[in-house]
């Protein structure tokens, strides 16, 4: 799976402009951040424009909304770190030339839909529309899971986040194996 979380937070930091910043409204440099995770809970941001500052933390959870701002969080999490004048912070994000902040999205989903598509073929697929460009659909649910659907096999199953969140989860033979399996109970059933 890789990191898809770490890259769409990493990405959501290197779009904005910081009220700190030496110079501001100038390009950021592409790897001024870094994110990773540190636990199953926690990501660490840093940022090495101002080594001063200690790294901060945010919760995976957070990270997994598709509506959390994570370049509003940063600038409100190093501001309290650097005690910063609240009135001066609140007035910079109303400044009318600034980029509108960009929410998180739903990182596991685009990857999941990327690597499930990026396999040629599954056990048993028939041959036609196996490639269909448009074959897998990844929905995140209510209660953390993720669906996938499969439109050519008419098959959908339920991934724990905690799958996805595994950098070393092959989540295409994972698949492959949930296929086989309901393609063998099927077979018994009949």
């Amino acid at each position: 799976m890789g990191e898809p979380v770490a890259m769409r937070a990493k990405y959501v930091l290197d779009r904005g402009a910081y009220p700190w910043d030496r110079q501001s409204g100038k390009t950021i440099d592409p790897e001024r951040f870094f994110v990773y995770a540190i636990s199953e809970e926690r990501h660490l941001i840093m940022d090495k424009e101002d080594r001063r500052d200690e790294e901060l933390t945010v919760l995976t959870a957070d990270l997994l909304n598709p509506k959390f701002c994570l370049a509003e969080w940063y600038i409100q999490a190093v501001g309290k770190a650097r005690r910063l004048d609240t009135r001066k912070l609140r007035k910079w994000r109303h400044r009318r030339d600034r980029v509108a902040p960009m929410s998180m999205g739903t990182p596991l989903v685009t990857r999941v839909e990327q690597l499930l598509a990026r396999r040629v073929r599954y056990d048993n697929d028939p041959t036609h529309n196996a490639q269909h460009p448009e074959r897998f659909a990844c929905t995140r649910m209510e209660d953390g899971t993720y669906l996938i659907r499969d439109y050519v096999r008419s098959f959908t199953v339920q991934a724990p986040v905690r799958l996805l969140l595994n950098p070393k989860f092959e989540l295409a033979s994972w698949y492959n194996k949930m296929l086989l399996k309901a393609h063998n109970n099927l077979g018994k059933r009949l």
